[in-house]
């Protein structure tokens, strides 16, 4: 048996580098290890003894590695050994060499059936290369943004979604790499230097991974969106829009098949774009991704509307937003019987009816406040030398609690045949800008301060994250009613 595990080892060296043996030191590295509530990264052993090799090309009993110490057994989910992979492998430990950073309050998470996904959005739009985070780090490079993937694993999740910007000319539809505005912050709108290690980095967690590049204008980040900001589209510009995403998405998508990406989405809330009109030149660029990327494809619009991309695609991400803060509700039997839920309801039933395709219920947006005040646009209207103004607007975390029990339970529940994906907002690196943290007597800083603890910002929520821990570490479809 200890032949065949360190072959098993051995091989499988080459296909998870975080996840490895060295027959020559008798050495395990391990990417995490969850020990109790603990998680530990980077840690290296020496091995014992087999005790069990527990099934092969099976789906794992859970998909993290974990260390009990009143037996001292370590559990690893599973390795890949050529074409097969060998599940709920546990061996004994002789000696602890090495052990990395440790995040505490993890939960165990339960292995998902095929094709359901739990996610978060991790907002990587740009580098900032003025803003550094209370430890002197880049806010999205490497050193600052791991520790928050490390909670976002930690919290449970096991898809993560990174957001980034295909930056156009609303005017044109041409690529703007460099905003030509000497009067403008982050000018810069190429992908973030750290984009592709940090995606590595969530892999080698056991993280799947999204990658969600959203058309925007290049000025302010605004979607490109004809319908909802009433723009017309000519065919110049309509031409130059998919040549724009050909060019950028095709970049992508060869990069994400390169790092093992499981997701893409070829389009974001482009309605007025996404109609017949324009079938065939969505159908070039779908086209034109599945000969680069070989993961699933995603179009992400309004959960109400209709349009020729769903029906081309993998997975249909319908856009909750805050839609279920709007209902007027303080408990969850209440929350899951009004009006607005019944709505959201029809509406996912009808669209699965129509594209018969897996629907993720995507862009959840639920506010500290627990209800649908526009904090984001509180902030930027009210934003001046004195600060913000935000209406009185006050944390009311047990309501948010019950708002995002009711995203779970739906899925669980009226939605278990139709809903195979959930994707909560969000995790923000440029949030743990120092000025924004530690804002002092700067009215501006002590005013992003203030939106972010009320608005959708998870990473100091500990109320919010510990309601998602609570669904996250029970099975896919579990529900409380």
């Amino acid at each position: 048996m200890k032949s065949i595990f360190l072959m098993l080892f051995i091989l499988c060296a080459n296909a998870n580098a975080t996840d490895a043996y060295n027959s020559a030191t008798n050495q395990l590295s391990l990417g995490t290890v969850s020990v109790g509530t603990t998680k530990y990264s980077d840690v290296v052993i020496t091995v014992g003894q087999v005790v069990t090799v527990g099934g092969k090309n099976s789906t794992p009993l859970s998909n993290a590695n974990s260390y009990d110490p009143t037996k001292n057994n370590l559990t690893i989910s599973s390795v890949t050994v050529g074409t097969n992979v060998y599940t709920d492998v546990v061996v004994t430990v002789g000696q602890v060499v090495a052990v990395g950073n440790s995040v505490t309050g993890c939960i165990s998470k339960p292995a998902l059936p095929s094709g359901k996904y739990r996610s978060t959005v991790l907002d990587m739009r740009f580098d900032q290369g003025n803003d550094t985070n209370l430890q002197g780090y880049l806010v999205n490079s490497l050193k600052a943004v791991s520790p928050i993937i490390d909670k976002i694993d930690c919290v449970g999740f096991d898809t993560l979604i990174f957001q980034t910007n295909i930056p156009l000319d609303p005017a044109t539809g041409d690529l703007v790499m460099y905003d030509p505005d000497p009067t403008h912050y982050n000018r810069d709108k190429h992908l973030p230097a750290d984009f592709w290690p940090l995606v590595k980095y969530a892999k080698s967690k056991g993280l799947r991974v999204f990658v969600k590049a959203i058309p925007v204008q290049y000025a302010n980040d605004t979607n490109f969106c004809p319908v909802c900001f009433n723009t017309p589209v000519t065919p110049a510009f309509a031409d130059k829009f998919f040549n724009s995403l050909m060019q950028y998405e095709t970049m992508l998508a060869t990069q994400a098949q390169a790092y093992n990406v499981d997701g893409f989405y070829i389009g974001v809330l482009n309605i007025g774009l996404d109609n017949d009109q324009y079938s065939t030149n969505w159908t070039k660029l779908i086209t034109q991704i599945r000969s680069v990327f070989t993961g699933k494809l995603i179009y992400l619009s309004c959960y109400q509307c209709a349009n020729t991309v769903w029906s081309k695609v993998d997975l249909v991400g319908l856009m909750a937003g805050d839609l279920i803060t709007t209902a007027n509700a303080t408990s969850l039997p209440q929350l899951l019987n009004t009006p607005t839920v019944n709505d959201l309801v029809a509406f996912v039933k009808t669209n699965f009816a129509q594209y018969q395709k897996p629907i993720m219920l995507d862009e959840i947006s639920i506010n500290a406040t627990g209800n649908s005040t526009d904090v984001w646009s509180l902030l930027q209207n009210n934003l001046t030398a004195a600060g913000a103004q935000f209406n009185n607007a006050k944390s009311n975390y047990p309501l948010q609690s019950i708002e995002i029990s009711a995203m779970f339970e739906l899925a669980a529940g009226p939605l278990s045949n139709n809903v195979s994906a959930l994707a909560f907002r969000e995790y923000m690196p440029w949030a743990e800008s120092s000025w924004i943290q530690n804002p002092q007597n700067n009215p501006y800083g002590i005013s992003y301060s203030v939106w972010e603890k009320l608005g959708i910002s998870l990473y100091h929520n500990t109320s919010a994250q510990a309601k998602l821990s609570q669904y996250l570490q029970q099975p896919w479809g579990y529900r409380t009613l």
